[in-house]
């Protein structure tokens, strides 16, 4: 591209950042002049999309912030470097937002899309316009939860023998597992149960179409 764009992350290029809910995100966005001719009145903007970021939490120090928009825009007015940016010459602007805290039931990705644009200075009337563009994908990890609850009289497999048990015979009782996610999905989960000693696993198991192996 004639003119470049491109996102950092804490000093680290990627396309999928993965963060944690309620993290603060420092976002560096570098500029490059790749063309033989200085380029005037540069103007980036950066758009954040997604739920699951605090539009209230945007902070940048020289840039103007719509939070009607989510968008950031910097040109020469608050930046002096972006007026006359030199052939092969390039510059940094900066800005961090926060991720919505765990417990908020809201997830998916967080998009941060960055463009620039300018004029050179020996195109006709001023005419002619160069673009660059990036794109980066913030990624809240999964706030998974699992809860142990143990049945006799209720659950959904029927339980058998005394209770409390006895010496000498045989109980049976119905453990639970409640798992909960408040953020992204998880695929290709696995639970894993360790039964002590003096148990025994009865081979019963609901809903029947799991794949449980003991």
């Amino acid at each position: 591209a004639f003119l470049d764009a491109h996102i950092t992350y804490n000093g680290v290029v990627s396309d999928i950042y993965p963060i944690g809910s309620g993290s603060d995100i420092p976002v560096s966005v570098s500029y490059t002049n790749n063309t033989d001719t200085i380029v005037h009145d540069a103007i980036i903007t950066a758009t954040i999309s997604g739920n699951a970021f605090d539009k209230k939490s945007i902070n940048t120090d020289f840039g103007v912030y719509d939070e009607t928009k989510s968008t950031i825009t910097w040109n020469s007015d608050q930046t002096q470097g972006l007026l006359d940016i030199a052939p092969g010459a390039g510059g940094n602007v900066d800005f961090n937002f926060s991720a919505l805290p765990g417990g908020t039931g809201v997830g998916g990705d967080i998009v941060v899309t960055i463009s620039i644009t300018g004029t050179p200075v020996d195109s006709i009337n001023n005419t002619t316009s160069l673009s660059g563009l990036d794109r980066k994908i913030f990624r809240l990890g999964a706030q998974v939860a699992l809860d142990a609850v143990g049945y006799y009289t209720s659950g959904p497999l029927k339980n058998t023998g005394t209770n409390p048990p006895v010496v000498g015979s045989t109980t049976t009782y119905t453990v639970g597992w409640v798992l909960s996610n408040t953020t992204n999905s998880v695929d290709n989960g696995i639970v894993k149960g360790i039964l002590p000693r003096g148990v025994e696993w009865a081979s019963e198991f609901s809903p029947k179409d799991e794949d449980v192996t003991y």
